[in-house]
């Protein structure tokens, strides 16, 4: 299946199938003919939404990475946790710093659990892109990782703001 770019996701496309591939092969073995065949539709069409195979392979980066957006929201709060609420620890904010050290390091343990789930998800997309075939050094793919990983990093002090206010 391939999906063409939609307007609300910025123009980006996405191939389950190509990413089947990469997670099973090295980039260099995939070939465009059979990310089409994966896809069940002609090469061209995915030289269209792609512009060819190096961007398909970063747009494949790119969701894989995306997980973690999901897993971390724009809010750095998970789903239905109010600012400022930190379970237990939250509780213990009153009692001054250690509430407020107990509170981070909840943030911290909840965040490194949300990460590992991340990657647990996808871990044969994972092992894959992370092997010596994989991403290794490669500027593109070390700055899709840099992006995602600075988000990442941005929405955790929001977390850990929160939880030293309380």
């Amino acid at each position: 299946r391939l999906v063409p770019p939609a307007p609300d996701r910025a123009g980006k496309a996405e191939s389950p199938g190509a990413r089947r591939l990469f997670t099973a092969r090295p980039y260099a073995a995939v070939s465009m003919e059979e990310v089409a065949r994966a896809a069940g539709v002609r090469r061209g069409l995915v030289n269209h939404y792609f512009g060819g195979k190096r961007a398909l392979f970063l747009a494949v980066v790119e969701d894989l990475l995306r997980g973690f957006d999901r897993a971390f929201p724009a809010s750095g709060r998970p789903a239905g946790r109010p600012a400022g609420a930190t379970g237990a620890a939250g509780a213990a904010g009153a009692a001054g710093a250690a509430g407020a050290a107990e509170a981070a390091a909840e943030v911290v343990a909840d965040h490194v659990d949300r990460w590992l789930g991340v990657v647990e998800a996808d871990a044969d997309a994972w092992f894959a892109f992370v092997s010596a075939e994989g991403f290794g050094r490669d500027p593109d793919v070390e700055r899709l990782v840099d992006r995602h990983r600075d988000a990442t990093v941005e929405r955790i002090v929001v977390l850990l703001d929160d939880a030293a206010a309380t």
